[in-house]
């Protein structure tokens, strides 16, 4: 994994103009990239930053997918699809924020279940280590406004609403 194959797949996939963020998300969290290769290339990363999810009953750890991506001339060969079962295999729960309806239905064919993620919910996703840690240095704000978040969880955790707070969209 090489860390200027996965700034250019950032890059490429989300034309994010601000490289203040792009710099603190890899300063922070690059340790946490997880990374598909075919020939010695990477094709697919994603971070999978460390998070506790907060409930009445408990704390359960998990990670929050973000900037998932493949690289563009490598997608449609079933690449991300290969990144999230390896994550999978690593993580009890992910958490996840869908650009889009279409990436909600991709992310359903992989056992992710949608769920409202609102500042109201008694469920609170809390951001860890590295991840705390860019939040911390990029002065993210909380979010207010409701969206869709999707969650994938090997313990059978059901919940309706989650708090999202620094989904990074």
């Amino acid at each position: 994994m090489k860390e200027t194959e996965c700034r250019d797949i950032y890059r490429k996939s989300f034309c994010d103009p601000d490289t203040y963020f792009e710099n603190l998300l890899f300063k922070y969290c690059f340790k946490y990239s997880e990374t598909l290769e075919v020939d010695g290339k990477t094709v697919s990363m994603l971070f999978a930053l460390p998070v506790t999810l907060e409930t009445a009953a408990g704390e359960t750890d998990g990670v929050y997918i973000y900037a998932a991506a493949t690289d563009t001339e490598s997608r449609g060969k079933g690449y991300m699809h290969k990144l999230l079962e390896k994550v999978k295999a690593k993580c009890d729960l992910l958490i996840l924020r869908p650009a889009n309806d279409a990436l909600r239905k991709y992310y359903e064919k992989f056992d992710f279940k949608t769920v409202l993620s609102d500042d109201r919910s008694i469920i609170t996703v809390t951001p860890k280590g590295g991840y705390l840690e860019l939040v911390t240095a990029a002065d993210l704000k909380p979010e207010k406004e409701s969206f869709t978040a999707m969650y994938y969880s090997k313990n059978s955790i059901d919940f309706n609403s989650i708090h999202l707070p620094f989904s990074m969209f």
